[in-house]
């Protein structure tokens, strides 16, 4: 299994459930706004386990933030993404539109149609719609990501850690690619180290 966005793996599920939604909400009226919004409903198959991230979201912080379906599901919904940034208190906190529409966010039960394991994200559109979708819960996280999600994951994070030089990332990003045909790793460890 590969780690797709910070916090727990279950919450892997969420997360993509928010960024299919917020693509289909973004196909269906050209934006996406937080008023646009009315209400969002998470829904775990019965056979998925009740646990800590079916709690909710109510402490506003990046441990509540870290194991909670419905914050990886609202914060893609409205964002399109769960970064490490995304993941910090004080990034919450400045984002008040996402605490409203995650507090007020629900957690259901429903029966999946074949017996697997299931979740289903609904969102309530303040003109009346609605639009759903459902995601395999334990194929979402052993799905094998690409170059291209690796890369942006990295640089992401890299980013958002801050500490090293910008011109490091790309040099790291190549070095990784031909790791094994490096002759030592003294090149690339030097270039992750905090000086």
């Amino acid at each position: 299994s590969f780690k797709r966005c910070p916090g727990g793996m279950p919450t892997t599920v969420a997360a993509n459930l928010g960024k299919t939604l917020r693509a289909m909400i973004i196909e269906k009226y050209g934006k996406l706004e937080p008023e646009m919004i009315r209400q969002v409903h998470l829904y775990r198959s019965s056979n998925v386990n009740n646990n800590y991230y079916s709690q909710p979201f109510t402490m506003r912080n990046h441990i509540n933030a870290l194991f909670c379906f419905r914050f990886a599901s609202c914060c893609c919904l409205l964002t399109g993404n769960l970064t490490v940034k995304d993941a910090q208190t004080s990034t919450i906190l400045s984002r008040p539109e996402l605490i409203e529409i995650t507090e007020n966010a629900t957690m259901g039960v429903y029966e999946s149609a074949d017996g697997r394991q299931m979740m289903k994200l609904v969102v309530d559109m303040a003109d009346g719609s609605t639009l759903e979708a459902e995601d395999d819960y334990a194929a979402s996280m052993y799905a094998y990501p690409t170059k291209e999600f690796l890369r942006e994951k990295f640089l992401s994070q890299f980013h958002d850690f801050g500490k090293l030089p910008e011109s490091y990332a790309q040099k790291i990003i190549d070095l990784c690619a031909k790791v094994e045909e490096l002759p030592d790793l003294r090149e690339l460890t030097e270039l992750l180290v905090l000086k």
